[in-house]
């Protein structure tokens, strides 16, 4: 709301300290931009912050056709009142109405957007601000992630000055002009059908599906651009050229292993009446199933065992108008969520260009977004307002946020208050800090009144990993803001779920290539050889028997203890005797080197991908970045090795390998190996890493001694004694084993116990900014 009139004399830009109490000043304008009232639909839980954040306003005074008054203001992230700086109320006739509009976020310099004049002789008039185009390129590929602010306007009627020096109150509604569509998808019952088989009278199949890993999706012929003012949208042949479709998918988590929900967002567009495809706005799905089939006899008995098959792809297309009167309803309204809620019934298409529709009998709703609305002078003002929301505390116990308020804060125990203080462990399992010596405590400075400073005092971590801190804070009028704090040690480890590993030489994909991934089979004819193992190249193959590496794939993880079930992979082409085919068959591997009749992988139960940060250097190691050769392998000199980077991940249990002698295979299979994490993060650069950083990576993992007893949460996954690095083979001090994988008794019928003459491989790669 905008309210004219006296008011607190707080600007946004001062370079002054704020005082304990301000008198007010008459005639300012002051917007209040309400903060955490995040946009929500009636009846749904609250969307993202980005959805409703304002960084930017373009405020415009106008009477008639004619703007009266301009300019930009920046709203902090606070929510901080901020006054018009060049007019006062008096500026304006008493008891006239003016025409206040208001477009938020608009992103001038960007897409070529140009940006509001700052002479008066080029304001825009009401009409040709109606007419002005906002371009958001990014809009259509983003997620509720990744998605910035949302242009946003609104305008109303109000008299600025009613001549009685009292507050004048003016509500300015925003609305988004953006779309927001919701696709969630959820597995349906098992599916019945009759068995046609002659030696089954009777009888049926039963289907049954289940998704494995995560779900892709992207928009087609999307709007990336819209007319700033509502009520004037551009038409289908405006925005001809200018309806995209992403190239790249986008990939969204599977909730519980039975749901997703898919996002995008994009600007108005009508495709009512003629139409062709290519003007119409829908969504492409891609859904990797698993399909357990049985057969069942007439009385209900199972009829031999179920056959269980894994399709990496299944193409869908979801429309956007399900339901609706195609001349008045094909289209997408701004500041709507169109929500579709499908069950999957069958399997999709193989293809994205010729998509199976997803459930035509799905739920489907057109909802508003709630208004946003601004505040101006509020007659009654009450706020807090931190001067900070986010605070980073780096090897450091005490840190501070100085804040405004109308009143002084309450620092009983249940209103200013620490909600709660938590880690992520080496599961990647949120844990809470316990009460004593590393939980936070909160005071304020001395002297504090409306003005000061909160103070936050908690002991550095010594877990090697991260401590997060929630904080609500609350003055003796009840308002309230939040702190969000992290807090650092001078080394840490963060962490993300692995999926699936595997090794490209370039040639995933192409004709005739024999590398392959959990998601894309090899494409080459299978000639005398009817199963490919792993990706090839250099003269090497590696994957089975006597070869060094399996791909790897997270066949399910426990939302308990976070362990995971990991399998190995490989396709098999059944081949026909007078032809050879394509036909490749994705295949799960766990017990074939029997190790005393326990699997391959009995040893393999964390499928964490490892991420160091170091801030120090010590006596044994100097922080930089390893040299690297043209081919990316890790150089091999005295000072090289002993360099460590200061942000290094290191390859999950999926990267695990058998003993292996051969330096230049190892260096090459480094620069080959591939990791897809669950979130869909692919890391193809990785390399041997140095003898310091082994030495550091070992230390920090190592299982700890009642002597030497390691208080850190990210426990060994290098089990090995011997390793590869840089310079030649790493003994592992803490090693536990003389293997890096498989069972700890049995014949090495699978070459995987380790040596100094064949050490395991662990690959590592430099985290960089742009990466």
């Amino acid at each position: 709301m905008i309210l004219a009139a006296a008011a607190l004399a707080l600007t946004a830009c001062s370079t002054e300290e704020p005082r304990s109490q301000w008198q007010p000043e008459r005639g300012r304008i002051y917007l209040q931009f309400p903060t955490g009232d995040e946009a929500t639909v009636q009846g749904e839980e609250a969307g993202t912050g980005s959805e409703s954040r304002v960084e930017t306003a373009d405020v415009f005074i106008y009477d008639g056709e004619q703007c009266l008054h301009y300019e930009r203001l920046s709203i902090p992230q606070n929510g901080a009142p901020v006054p018009l700086s060049q007019v006062l109320a008096t500026d304006f006739v008493v008891g006239q109405p003016y025409e206040v509009h208001v477009v938020a976020n608009y992103r001038d310099g960007e897409d070529g957007n140009a940006s509001f004049p700052e002479e008066e002789a080029s304001w825009p008039s009401r009409s040709e601000l109606a007419e002005m185009v906002a371009v958001t390129s990014q809009l259509t590929s983003r997620t509720e992630s990744t998605l910035q602010s949302l242009l946003m306007e609104g305008e109303t009627s109000a008299q600025l000055n009613d001549g009685t020096g009292n507050l004048v109150e003016v509500t300015v509604p925003l609305t988004r002009a953006a779309v927001k569509v919701c696709v969630e998808v959820t597995i349906g019952a098992p599916v019945r059908s009759d068995d046609t088989a002659a030696d089954n009278p009777g009888g049926y199949v039963e289907t049954t599906y289940a998704f494995f890993g995560g779900t892709l999706g992207r928009l087609h012929n999307a709007a990336d651009r819209v007319r700033m003012v509502a009520g004037h949208e551009l038409s289908l042949a405006e925005l001809e050229g200018h309806l995209v479709t992403n190239e790249a998918w986008t990939s969204f988590e599977v909730i519980g292993d039975s749901r997703s929900t898919l996002s995008f967002y994009c600007y108005p567009n009508d495709w009512s009446g003629a139409h062709t495809i290519d003007q119409e706005t829908f969504v492409n799905v891609d859904i990797p199933i698993t399909v357990r089939t049985q057969r069942y006899t007439a009385a209900g008995e199972p009829l031999g065992e179920a056959s269980v098959e894994q399709k990496s792809h299944n193409y869908y297309k979801v429309q956007l108008n399900y339901g609706q009167d195609a001349d008045a309803n094909n289209k997408l309204l701004r500041n709507h969520l169109y929500r579709v809620r499908a069950t999957l019934r069958t399997l999709g298409s193989s293809t994205p260009e010729v998509p199976v529709e997803l459930d035509p009998q799905c739920t489907f709703e057109i909802l508003d977004w709630q208004k946003i609305t601004i505040d101006v002078n509020p007659d009654d003002l009450q706020f807090l307002v931190l001067k900070r929301n986010a605070l980073t505390m780096a090897n450091t116990t005490q840190d501070s946020v100085y804040f405004i308020s109308t009143s002084p804060l309450d620092m009983a125990t249940t209103k200013t208050r620490v909600i709660e203080a938590y880690y992520f462990d080496d599961y990647g399992r949120k844990q809470q800090v316990a009460a004593g010596e590393f939980y936070p405590t909160l005071s304020q400075s001395d002297e504090a009144g409306y003005t000061g400073y909160l103070k936050i005092a908690s002991a550095t971590p010594t877990n090697n990993v991260p401590k997060y801190i929630r904080i609500s804070v609350e003055n003796q009028q009840g308002v309230t803001d939040t702190l969000f704090v992290e807090q650092y040690p001078l080394e840490y480890f963060t962490s993300e779920q692995s999926w699936y590993s595997y090794v490209d030489d370039g040639t995933l994909g192409q004709p005739n290539s024999s590398c392959f991934s959990y998601e894309q089979a090899p494409t080459r004819n299978s000639n005398d050889d009817d199963r490919v193992y792993a990706g090839s190249g250099g003269g090497y193959v590696i994957g089975f028997w006597d070869l060094q590496f399996f791909s790897m794939v997270v066949y399910s993880t426990n939302a308990t203890n976070g362990e995971s079930v990991i399998y190995q992979y490989y396709y098999n082409n059944p081949i026909n005797v007078w032809w050879h085919d394509n036909d490749w068959n994705l295949q799960l591997y766990t017990d074939w080197s029997l190790f005393g009749g326990k699997p391959v992988t009995v040893n393999l139960n964390n499928a964490r991908i490892y991420h160091l940060y170091l801030t120090s250097t010590s006596g044994q190691h100097r922080l930089g970045i390893p040299q690297t050769d043209s081919n990316g392998y890790t150089v091999n000199t005295p000072d090289n090795n002993l360099l460590v980077s200061p942000s290094l991940m290191v390859a999950s249990q999926l990267g695990c390998t058998k003993a292996w002698g051969n330096r230049s295979e190892v260096e090459l299979h480094c620069k080959q190996y591939v990791e897809k994490t669950a979130a869909g993060a692919v890391y193809d650069d990785w390399r041997l890493p140095t003898r310091a950083e082994m030495d550091v990576l070992t230390y920090y993992q190592r299982p700890g001694t009642t002597a030497d007893p390691n208080p850190s949460v990210v426990k060994q996954t290098f089990r090995a004694y011997w390793y590869w690095c840089a310079d030649g083979p790493y003994e592992n001090k803490y090693g536990i084993s003389k293997y890096d994988f498989g069972s700890e008794s049995g014949i090495d019928w699978g070459g995987y116990k380790t040596s100094q003459s064949e050490p395991a491989v662990r690959c590592v790669r430099d985290v960089k900014a742009d990466k």
